[in-house]
């Protein structure tokens, strides 16, 4: 996880000293223990056009279970594009953007598909296609949002960990021409 930095959420709230993410080499697998606290995990490298995959599942059945997956997101929280994994929210793509005299602007795009989320012992897939100013959100093959007017036409790819265990594999970029 070198080319990985962990940022709390709020970004100006000191960072858990407890790290909940933890790779298995063998597995593939990115295991993330969120219980109880709520941060990113950001590549290092800005992207700009490209489709970011990942795959996912929630480890037993929390009470709560919440997560992310992120694109041309800046490590300040200023602009984020937020895939939601939580069962309530799969398939809307939110965030925030600069909005008028300094104040942050918020958006939801898509509708809720909770009838997309596959069983609990089954990895599912998100990819963030990321085109121009165009942001579209795919859940399990099917697409189910897609932001417009971007505010950003490059930033960083993350995983947020918020309250729930989670697992990830398969979390690839793949650029666009």
């Amino acid at each position: 996880l070198t080319d990985w930095q962990r940022v709390p959420l709020p970004p100006e709230s000191p960072l858990n000293a407890r790290n909940p993410w933890r790779y298995d080499p063998y597995t593939g697998i990115l295991h993330c223990d969120g219980t109880g606290l709520h941060e990113m995990l950001l590549h290092r490298t800005e992207r700009g056009d490209g489709i970011f995959h990942a795959e996912w599942r929630y480890v037993g059945t929390p009470a709560k279970p919440e997560a992310g997956v992120l694109a041309r997101t800046k490590p300040d929280n200023s602009i984020w594009h937020r895939a939601e994994l939580a069962p309530k929210n799969l398939g809307m793509l939110s965030g925030a953007y600069p909005g008028p005299a300094g104040k942050t602007g918020r958006f939801n795009s898509g509708r809720r598909r909770p009838d997309l989320l596959r069983k609990s012992d089954e990895w599912n897939v998100t990819e963030l296609v990321c085109v121009g100013s165009r942001v579209m959100l795919h859940v399990n093959g099917v697409a189910t949002a897609e932001l417009r007017e971007s505010a950003a036409p490059r930033g960083l790819l993350g995983l947020e960990a918020e309250g729930a265990p989670i697992e990830f594999r398969a979390v690839k970029f793949k650029p666009l021409p």
